[in-house]
């Protein structure tokens, strides 16, 4: 801790604590400054030797990515940033432009997180509807998850009216004065 406070370019609300890293003779030290820093756990606040050297990237880089739903049919969808180094499922949902409209159409029940960290990853399901409707706790996001929300069949429905409708509209604009007549005929 002393070495970052005396360092003096490490500014905590842009930095990327997960990322960072002691190098000790070519290896990296397991210190886990989020810990450190954010909670105060002193057990990683480590005596630093002569060569060891301290890496605290910033956070501009730390983003995770959603899709899937209606999302990539929107404007919002893709690389979503994390704020002060800090961000939910929810937070990164309303980013990429989940409302009320994607709320219907993605299956947000089983949504899917995945992290990948180091050479190993890991797959989250996690029932958003439940966190939106308080009968769960927040899913906290780590930088580099990827978030994908299934379609409902009623979004598959959607997405297919969506792209029929405009033509359904021209050849009902061609139809209705045969209909019309028709129906007038018959009413004789």
């Amino acid at each position: 801790m002393e070495a970052i406070a005396l360092g003096g370019s490490v500014e905590l609300e842009r930095a990327s604590l997960r990322g960072a890293y002691v190098a000790r003779d070519g290896q990296r030290l397991p210190i886990d400054f989020q810990r450190l820093l954010r909670q105060g756990d002193l057990k990683y606040n480590i005596p630093l030797r002569t060569g060891d050297v301290v890496f605290v990237p910033d956070n501009t880089g730390d983003q995770v990515f959603v899709f899937g739903g209606v999302i990539g049919e929107r404007a919002g969808s893709g690389m979503v940033p994390f704020i002060n180094g800090r961000l939910d499922i929810l937070q990164a949902l309303a980013q990429a432009g989940f409302g009320f409209r994607e709320r219907a159409q993605g299956l947000l029940s089983e949504t899917h997180v995945i992290r990948s960290e180091g050479d190993r990853g890991t797959l989250f399901i996690v029932d958003v509807d439940r966190i939106v409707d308080g009968d769960a706790a927040s899913f906290h996001l780590l930088p580099g998850d990827v978030i994908f929300v299934p379609t409902t069949g009623l979004t598959d429905w959607n997405l297919a009216m969506e792209q029929i409708l405009p033509t359904l509209s021209a050849v009902s604009g061609l139809l209705s004065p045969f209909v019309q007549i028709k129906y007038l005929r018959d009413s004789r």
